[in-house]
């Protein structure tokens, strides 16, 4: 399997896993939203909160880009969703945490670009 189709079901599986856990509130759900073409995928919620406003915010959000790096564009979960990654198998070079400024990836431990 290649590098890229390997990530895609490991990511696939990571935001499952996380869709499966219940919310706190009954006005809101969660959607799984992938883009197999342009390698993107996301876990968002979506709903109405208690004054009837329009929730629509991401909890996961992971590009693959071409050259195989997953960049973790949001991450609103108490997890780390990147060592999650390593232990299920992703290269810890290929991880890039990409809601941090390219100045400050140098500390995350992971790739910069």
């Amino acid at each position: 399997m290649d590098k890229i189709k390997k990530y895609q079901n490991i990511i696939l599986d990571l935001i499952q896993m996380f869709a499966t856990e219940t919310t706190d509130s009954e006005s809101e759900h969660e959607e799984i939203i992938t883009d197999l073409v342009h390698n993107h995928y996301f876990l968002q919620w979506l709903g109405f909160d208690t004054k009837d406003r329009f929730i629509n915010k991401p909890i996961l959000h992971f590009h693959i880009k071409s050259d195989g790096k997953i960049w973790v564009l949001a991450n609103l979960t108490d997890s780390d969703v990147a060592e999650m990654l390593i232990n299920s198998g992703v290269d810890k070079n290929d991880i890039v945490v990409g809601f941090f400024p390219q100045k400050l990836r140098v500390h995350t431990g992971y790739a910069v670009a």
